[in-house]
């Protein structure tokens, strides 16, 4: 009996959509049509009705309401959230739709702009949806990672008969501790400060005047502050700016030739080095668009940097995304020749449980003084990254705590740095590698 009953309510409901459809096109049919096919939660039909009339020129309050619910039924969380908005622009008092419209953004991971409609809310309404009256916090993190070093193997391919001189450096492994969190100045802009203490042991040759000496646990400590600030200019539009400082304190040894075997002598030293960046970024229904321009005096040289990025959403939500970055870095080195190169990162992602996130990643191109992530990472290792692929894990253990789990492996490559004029340089010299790291996030 129940599926003769659904099945009449279908051919009712489809002959009454064919009816409106043979209907002049008004503001009052389309509030009628709408208003049946959002009872029926017909949203297909729905939807089709609601962009018909939007290319006609019929536009008007409960006519995007309930576009933004058939989309949110639908999770599509970034097409919702732009029919919400449209309508919120013409009643911005309903705290229904105040409600979908917040919930929209959140799913469709625009935090920025959740945060600055958060702001506008009234206590009442924020103790109803129950968020935090306070607001000043965004998030806080903390982050461990630990790469290996290169296998004694590769270390023990140096070859120490070479009558260049300069040096050779191979990585063999390092700690890293970071700590950062991101607060609001006001209702438009964010700032984000992190913190990164490094501990970094390589194995060293070097050759001077044909005095060699070898140094088999030389060490840095790596200091680094990043402060970013994001301006929210409109909805779905974001400008970012900032700076990256690192401090490199590490040991310098010197080969001094004397009375009897030539000796090591080890003096301290520090360098400072900068990164800067800027960014454009938009967001659209199913795709986010941006640029980003970075500056840098990594290493002795000086580095200008492009990066243009795009993330692909296809279900308008989290759930499965694609992202690329295509970068393209001139770097000045310190013999005053100009070094250009592409690098290419691709990165898969997708839900896998009710709370986990599931991500695949690789970056093609040599990999040397490159910045990423707008500034936040900072690759200044001497070695040069030929290849790396990664995988990670996203978890929410709670509505505001989150677990990120991280490997990465990589190809690596040690080359000679040879003084000016210098000869007959080794030959380079391949490794392999891999990183695991672990993050704490907390949402406010």
């Amino acid at each position: 009996m129940r599926s003769v009953i659904a099945i009449i309510a279908a051919i009712l409901l489809v002959s009454s959509y064919d009816a409106y459809s043979q209907t002049p096109m008004t503001t009052t049919t389309i509030d009628a049509a709408t208003y049946e096919q959002w009872s029926y939660q017909n949203w297909d039909a729905l939807i089709e009705t609601g962009n018909k009339a939007l290319k006609n020129g019929i536009d008007f309050y409960y006519l995007r309401y309930r576009m933004g619910i058939a989309w949110y039924e639908k999770k599509n969380y970034r097409k919702a959230s732009r029919h919400f908005r449209a309508a919120w622009e013409m009643n911005s008092r309903d705290d229904t739709l105040n409600e979908y419209l917040y919930y929209s953004l959140v799913f469709a991971g625009w935090d920025y702009e959740a945060s600055a409609l958060k702001n506008s809310f009234a206590n009442r309404q924020k103790r109803i949806l129950r968020l935090n009256e306070s607001d000043f916090w965004k998030q806080i993190y903390s982050a461990y990672s630990y790469q290996s070093g290169a296998s004694n193997t590769a270390i023990g391919r140096f070859d120490t008969s070479t009558q260049a001189d300069g040096f050779q450096t191979i990585s063999k492994g390092y700690h890293l501790f970071n700590l950062g969190a991101e607060h609001r100045v006001s209702d438009r802009v964010w700032l984000h400060h992190s913190y990164t203490h490094i501990q970094k042991e390589v194995f060293r040759y070097i050759n001077t005047e044909e005095i060699q000496g070898i140094d088999s646990s030389k060490k840095f400590w790596l200091n680094q502050y990043y402060l970013g600030a994001a301006l929210l200019l409109k909805p779905q539009t974001d400008l970012k700016i900032g700076f990256h400082y690192l401090n490199n304190l590490h040991n310098e040894s010197t080969l001094i030739a004397g009375p009897g075997r030539p000796r090591m002598v080890s003096t301290s030293f520090t360098d400072h080095r900068f990164v800067g960046f800027i960014s454009l970024n938009r967001r659209f229904d199913s795709f986010n668009a941006g640029i980003t321009s970075y500056a840098g005096n990594l290493n002795n040289a000086t580095q200008f940097q492009q990066d243009v990025s795009l993330s692909v959403f296809p279900l308008g939500n989290p759930n499965l995304y694609a992202a690329s970055v295509f970068s393209f870095q001139s770097e000045n080195m310190t013999d005053n020749t100009w070094r250009q190169k592409f690098i290419f990162n691709q990165t898969i992602g997708v839900k896998i449980s009710q709370r986990i996130w599931a991500e695949a990643s690789a970056t093609f191109g040599d990999v040397l003084n490159f910045m990423s992530r707008e500034g936040m990472i900072v690759n200044n290792d001497p070695d040069i990254t030929k290849k790396q692929a990664g995988f990670r894990l996203y978890a929410l253990l709670t509505n505001r705590m989150q677990v990120r789990l991280n490997t990465t492996f990589y190809d690596k490559e040690s080359r000679f740095t040879a003084t000016e004029g210098s000869t007959g340089l080794p030959e380079n010299i391949s490794y392999s590698t891999h990183s695991i790291s672990a993050t704490v996030l907390w949402n406010f």
